[in-house]
Order: C-alpha cells, then structure tokens, then sequence
C-alpha cells in the first residue's frame, strides 16, 4: 500500500540505507555522514548533499520521495523547506516518517546530525496536505507491551508514538 513495486524512490537522508530494503524499484539516496555514506554499496546514486540544500537534484526526477526519521534532526524552518523541496523533486508521492511531537535526543555515535532539533505532529502534516497514520504503539508506552497497539493505532495517528505521513500529488 505505502510501497508500490517499480517506482523510483529516493531516500532523503538514507543513513546506512536500512529503509530503502521496503522498496524494489530504482533505489537512490542522499546522505552526507560519509561513515553511513560507506555502508550504502550496492544501492543506486547517492547525493552526498546536505538536505537543506538538494537544488541540484532535477525537478519530478523521482516517483517518491521519502524522509525516514530526517525532519525531526532539521529546525521546524528548515523542515518546511525540506517539505517543499520534496514535493518538486516527486512526481507521485511523498512519506514523511517521524516522531509524534518533540521528543529529545541528543547526537550519538559521532555523528552531530542526529540531534532532534524539531517536534513534528499530525496536525503540522495534516495542514500541510499530508494523509496521517500512526506506527509502532501508544506514543507514551515505552515497554515491550506497546507492540501490542500497534495494530489499533494506525487509524489513531494522535495517540501513537511514530506517525507517518503520505502525500499524493497531482
């Protein structure tokens, strides 16, 4: 439903590229932490770009463009832009992964960028254009039993812990 076979994708943000495994089509990235940048072998073009800045990647060159667990490391400014940068980059469709609102987490492992600099929620999607679902559990259970609303919670995308985001366009 949220992966259709045979489109290009590109991947905004793709780390080590462990999301691009949900896609068969064309599988490009961008990325610019060179120690993930090293793990992605095997996978189509990659970027290396900052993505508060992809003006050099065509307009409607990509069928999707997704954003997994990206936006939240951007200022709300900066992710709006993103947002806007994404949509001329697609022609089909956009998914944004993210957070329920702000949660806090500071760089780890090396790499400055995983600070969380902004709070995303349903309603900034929604606004915005975005068809909402909610994923992996209750947004305030944090124990092994969250697994099991998982299953209720992605038509409640208000009351889970990771929301994700599909925008159609035209």
């Amino acid at each position: 439903m949220f992966f259709p076979d045979n489109k290009s994708v590109l991947d905004v943000g793709c780390g080590d590229g462990y999301n691009m495994r949900f896609f068969n089509g064309k599988k490009d990235g961008v990325e610019i932490y060179q120690p993930s940048i090293e793990k992605l072998e095997g996978y189509g073009k990659i970027w290396k770009l900052d993505v508060r800045d992809l003006s050099s990647i065509p307009d409607k060159s990509y069928d999707i463009v997704a954003a997994f667990h990206l936006i939240e490391h951007l200022t709300k400014k900066d992710g709006y832009n993103l947002l806007k940068e994404m949509e001329r980059i697609a022609r089909e469709k956009i998914l944004i992964e993210t957070p329920n609102g702000f949660l806090p987490q500071e760089p780890y492992g090396g790499n400055r960028y995983q600070k969380h600099l902004s709070g995303w929620n349903v309603q900034n999607l929604k606004e915005l254009g975005y068809s909402v679902y909610g994923l992996y559990g209750l947004k305030y259970i944090w124990t092994p039993l969250k697994h099991f609303t998982d299953k209720s919670i992605r038509l409640h995308p208000f009351a889970s812990h990771i929301i994700l985001g599909i925008k159609t366009l035209n």
